[in-house]
């Protein structure tokens, strides 16, 4: 067979996978997330985007503009939504040490009440779900997040 021919043959084939990719990125990525962290008994406690930042213990003591770009939300947005976390007891907002300019958030202890009540409920949901997996199925998702998790990796390295 002719290079450009099997190089065109290689070519479609790789077109097809990708678009196959994203429409799995497209249609069932939103689903697994919806599954997997929206469990039906935590929907009405707080919004998610207030979940999201109760739950990044990972960010605690970060300016609001590190955590809002850790966590993809508008810096007006993540400021509305800490002053509301703020109004509730849920966070608190600190100065910091060395610049007086930055303001750094805190979780108050009936913040991380709510985030221990959340990771309790979402532990017990995950097992449910990861319980309906055939062991050789849950091997495989953890091998897929671990894929992920280093493709993530390399695109947060690459950032400019």
């Amino acid at each position: 067979m002719n290079y450009l021919i099997m190089n065109h043959i290689g070519f479609d084939n790789m077109e097809r996978k990708m678009d196959k990719m994203m429409d799995s990125l497209l249609g069932y990525l939103p689903l697994f997330y919806m599954e997997i962290f929206n469990p039906k008994e935590l929907r009405d406690e707080l919004p998610r985007n207030y979940m999201v930042i109760i739950n990044s213990k990972y960010y605690e003591n970060q300016p609001i503009s590190v955590m809002a770009d850790k966590l993809s939300i508008s810096r007006s947005h993540m400021t509305s939504h800490i002053d509301q976390l703020v109004k509730d007891g849920l966070l608190k907002k600190v100065q910091d040490n060395k610049d007086r300019r930055i303001i750094r958030i805190v979780t108050t202890p009936k913040g991380r009440a709510v985030r221990d009540k959340y990771l309790e409920i979402f532990e017990k949901h995950i097992e449910e779900k990861l319980d309906l997996l055939s062991p050789e199925k849950l091997e495989e998702l953890y091998k897929s997040i671990d894929t992920i998790q280093n493709v993530v990796t390399k695109f947060l390295s690459a950032k400019i």
